[in-house]
């Protein structure tokens, strides 16, 4: 029973993780993570009640599960290690802002007029200096195309071979 719980939890906080990083929901990605739950219960009382597979593992799910220590390890091992991720990416996000993290900033701010349900629309401003965002700065943006005026090759754009 002690393995069991000890993998079940491990589980747990992996699938934990993938969900508080994953950044692109869709309904794919929804019925993703659902079908791995369900795979794995699946798998773990398929396996506990084949007698013929482990007899030392017979019907040691469906005892695991009755315990509450069981569901109580999962959730607080699974929140625990998510409170850890949450806590770094943030701090990652205001001390070393990545160029992802600006795009993803712009399209789903309001202004941009982008809805967030993955239909195309009107292409997004970025916000001119240094103040509406950490990580939306005239030096990253320009090396990956953005300008202060809006296109690549604009006077207003500032390139690094120029400081």
């Amino acid at each position: 029973v002690f393995g069991t719980i000890v993998f079940s939890v491990m589980i747990t906080a992996m699938l934990c993780k993938v969900v508080i990083l994953h950044y692109t929901w869709n309904v794919l990605c929804t019925a993703g993570i659902v079908f791995s739950i369900w795979l794995y219960f699946f798998f773990l009382f398929v396996y506990g009640a084949w007698y013929s597979m482990s007899e030392a593992f017979y019907w040691v799910p469906y005892h695991a599960v009755h315990f509450s220590p069981f569901w109580l390890l999962c959730f607080l091992m699974g929140s625990g290690t998510s409170m850890v991720d949450v806590i770094i990416e943030t701090a990652r996000f205001y001390l070393s802002p990545k160029y992802s993290d600006a795009v993803r900033e712009v399209e789903h701010s309001p202004k941009s007029g982008l809805p967030c349900d993955g239909t195309s629309g009107p292409e997004p401003e970025l916000p001119e200096g240094h103040g509406s965002s950490p990580s939306l700065n005239p030096i990253q943006t320009s090396q990956h195309g953005f300008s202060r005026g809006g296109r690549a090759g604009d006077p207003g754009e500032v390139r690094l071979s120029q400081l």
